[in-house]
């Protein structure tokens, strides 16, 4: 009797579970801006399209992962609009080409979807953009 209970329970903590994760992938995606994980170089240049300050809520794009080394920095971000990858690359850029020989900027739609723009960016040949289809 007592696992016919058990498994009642388990049964009811599955289903409520999977109630919860379908409310929320119904919501409308957002970019996640969320501070904890990100490294100090992704942070500081988001705060490049923020006026210098970091936002909490739900700005036009993040960049979530930034490696730098040596003269060659790249950087994930994520955005509403990627097709605006070229603008978003240039505002990136824009504080950070002092600093480096070539960019790699990869901008991918919210939660990864759609295709991956990719900008690259040199001192002697500027921006250069490849799009690549989704999944």
């Amino acid at each position: 009797m007592r696992w016919v209970l058990l498994s009642a329970l388990a049964w009811l903590g599955a289903a409520t579970l999977f109630v919860v994760a379908m409310q929320g992938s119904a919501r409308t995606p957002r970019v996640s801006s969320h501070a904890i994980g990100i490294s100090p170089l992704a942070q500081s240049l988001s705060q490049l399209e923020h006026q210098g300050r970091w936002t909490r809520g739900s700005p036009e794009w993040v960049v979530t992962k930034a490696v730098a080394a040596l003269h060659l920095m790249v950087a994930d971000v994520e955005a509403n609009r990627p097709e605006q990858a070229l603008a978003i690359a240039g505002a990136i850029i824009e504080g950070a080409s002092s600093r480096y020989d070539e960019v790699l900027i990869y901008v991918r739609g919210v939660r990864g979807s759609g295709a991956v723009h990719r900008v690259q960016w040199t001192a002697r040949n500027g921006f250069r953009e490849w799009v690549y289809p989704g999944r």
